[in-house]
């Protein structure tokens, strides 16, 4: 801790298509996003090959505009302009199919109210959304052939329920039976648990504890094979789910659940595994990364050992010492291959992600992620694991009162090799008066207006920052304060090794 004490007033701090075939890598490392428009409030995301080209492009359901925005994949892993189509109520999910079977993809999406389907031209664009009007709350949605007539079906959740609606081939739905959850139903999922070759349901849902306290569980829905289930079997999770996923984390041909849920209004969202037994039933769910808030998951193989690993969108985490630190992250669970994970790997975001999920954009077959951010936009993050050297980068986040400015300087690794030797060096806003400096890991020193901290090493994913606090001039201002990172290794990245931010007040 360098500086001298001084007592302060109370501060808040502030922080501004495709299968994907493994590659063998060593490491793991992803790039800082890049940021397409969407609509407002973006609450769900998918992707799919819309305009047959061999590219996968990406589907976003926004909530706040009541509408789905279409981004068209260069097979690069950027984007054409995004383009946006009416939905009649604020949509909450979304999913992809060909629904009318003319071998073009389609999307289904689940409104506050009714179901869209809009259905593709096969170049990319979409026909005006076909709406089945049900439930006022529908929220997730899943697709699947439930009663295995060849025309796919969905099932979305509303209220303590999921509702079956059995398509008809022609990208329209029969109303069907709803199901009691015997909770708030949250997420949805189709796959077949107990290998009978008749898909089942697995509903992640909010069971009421007390008003400080949550309880979840995942009700398991077996198929019938007709387009009717058998009563649920519910499996405890460790609070109130957000979001799940399905895979086989310990490759034994049985698939798997992942779901993140919180516990209690303290805590962060956590990582719960259900290792399926494949007859329908799970284990006890095993908690990872309990440190971080878990909003969203996805299941791919990130670093190419052919073992499922964990995506998941953070927007905060505890750190010891300093508590919580609010701070946009996507983080990677790699997979053991036996049904558990390693430590997560952090890698920094420049805005808070939600919803995310995973591919190949640009056909490197490395899986590479999307995030539906808070605001307007989405987040695409590559993979860049098969390179060499290490992609070290620096971030600025500020906050505070208004003179008593404290911000962070954030040095990030991402990978995929290890950096060593890494020195942050922050230049503090001119016309200020140093007041003190503490760091995560390593050591920190102060000559003038230069702190410069030796973080020594980080590992792929990893990062350390400072915290420093300034005095600024009295009112009006404008201060900007800027951060060098450098590393030893091979940097194939070096414009984010470069942050600056400037804090004005008024």
């Amino acid at each position: 801790m360098l500086g001298r004490e001084r007592s302060l007033p109370a501060t808040l701090l502030l922080l501004t298509c495709c299968l994907i075939q493994p590659t063998k890598i060593i490491a793991i490392g992803f790039t800082s996003p890049k940021i397409y428009a969407s609509g407002s409030n973006p609450a769900g995301i998918a992707t799919g090959d819309f305009n047959k080209d061999g590219k996968l492009d990406i589907c976003v359901a926004n909530s706040g505009s009541l509408n789905i925005t279409i981004l068209l994949g260069r097979g690069d892993g950027t984007f054409l302009t995004a383009v946006n189509y009416k939905v009649p109520q604020a949509p909450e999910s979304i999913a992809v199919s060909d629904f009318n079977h003319d071998g073009n993809l389609d999307v289904v999406v689940a409104n506050a109210g009714s179901i869209s389907v809009l259905l593709g031209n096969g170049n990319g664009t979409f026909k005006a959304a076909v709406n089945t009007s049900g439930s006022p709350a529908f929220g997730s949605v899943a697709v699947g052939d439930f009663n295995r007539d060849g025309k796919p079906d969905v099932a979305v959740t509303n209220g303590n329920n999921v509702t079956v609606m059995l398509g008809k081939g022609d990208g329209t739905f029969r109303f069907g039976v709803s199901y009691n959850t015997g909770g708030s139903a949250i997420s949805v999922k189709a796959a077949d648990f107990n290998r009978d070759n008749k898909l089942d349901l697995a509903v992640a849902d909010s069971v009421f504890v007390t008003s400080e306290t949550f309880g979840g569980h995942v009700s398991i829905f077996l198929g019938n094979g007709n387009g009717t289930f058998q009563p649920p079997k519910d499996y405890r999770i460790g609070g109130r789910p957000n979001d799940m996923a399905i895979g086989d984390f310990n490759r034994n041909g049985v698939l798997d659940l992942v779901v993140t849920a919180r516990p209690n209004i303290f805590a962060p969202y956590q990582i719960n595994v259900l290792l399926g037994n494949g007859s329908g039933g799970f284990a006890t769910p095993m908690v990872f990364d309990q440190s971080a808030n878990n909003a969203s998951v996805a299941v791919a193989d990130f670093n190419g050992d052919g073992k499922p690993d964990l995506a998941a969108s953070s927007t905060s985490f505890t750190k010891p010492g300093f508590g919580l630190v609010f701070m946009p992250a996507v983080r990677i669970l790699l997979g053991n291959g036996d049904g558990t994970f390693q430590s997560a790997r952090t890698f920094v975001q420049n805005i808070f992600p939600g919803r995310l999920t995973a591919g190949d954009f640009n056909q490197d077959r490395l899986a590479d992620i999307v995030t539906a951010n808070q605001g307007t936009t989405i987040g695409v993050v590559t993979n860049t694991s098969a390179r060499t050297g290490a992609d070290v980068a620096a971030n600025i986040f500020t906050g505070g009162t208004v003179q008593d400015l404290i911000y962070r300087v954030v040095a990030s690794n991402r990978g995929p090799r290890a950096a060593t030797n890494v020195v942050l060096t922050d230049l503090a806003p001119a016309n200020s008066f140093f007041v003190s400096a503490s760091n995560t890991q390593g050591t920190c020193s102060q000559t003038g207006s230069s702190i410069t901290c030796d973080f020594g090493s980080l590992a792929a994913g990893a990062f350390a920052f400072a915290q420093i606090q300034v005095v600024t001039p009295p009112p009006p201002f404008s201060v900007t304060d800027s951060a060098t990172v450098t590393a030893n290794e091979f940097d194939p990245n070096t414009k984010n090794n470069i942050a600056t931010n400037t804090f004005k007040y008024p």
